[in-house]
């Protein structure tokens, strides 16, 4: 009987759970979604600006830079040289990946 319990339980805990990762409808980032090569930084602020900013703002701008950074990185360390051009990298000139590298 308690092994019955203990097993109802469980499924209820584990269809609980699957239910409340996210509303439909939520623009919220999850799990794999969160990198975008869509995203680009728009604006740089001063840190007075950042001062002002509540942790809310400041949680979505970090967001939005980790996204920009999680598509620069894995180049960063290809190559030492100054003047190396994406094409010695094998990184495809595509016009974002040039706007990434002018900013």
């Amino acid at each position: 009987m308690t092994t019955i319990a203990c097993s109802v339980v469980a499924l209820l805990l584990v269809h609980t759970d699957i239910f409340a990762q996210k509303k439909k409808g939520s623009k919220e980032p999850q799990g794999s979604n969160y990198v975008s090569a869509t995203v680009l930084i728009t604006k740089f602020h001063t840190e007075d600006e950042l001062k002002a900013m509540g942790k809310i703002e400041l949680t979505k701008l970090y967001m939005e830079r980790i996204i920009v950074l999680t598509e620069i990185i894995p180049y960063v360390a290809l190559k030492t040289k100054p003047g190396t051009t994406l094409t010695e990298m094998k990184i495809p000139e595509t016009p974002l990946n040039l706007e990434y590298m002018q900013k």
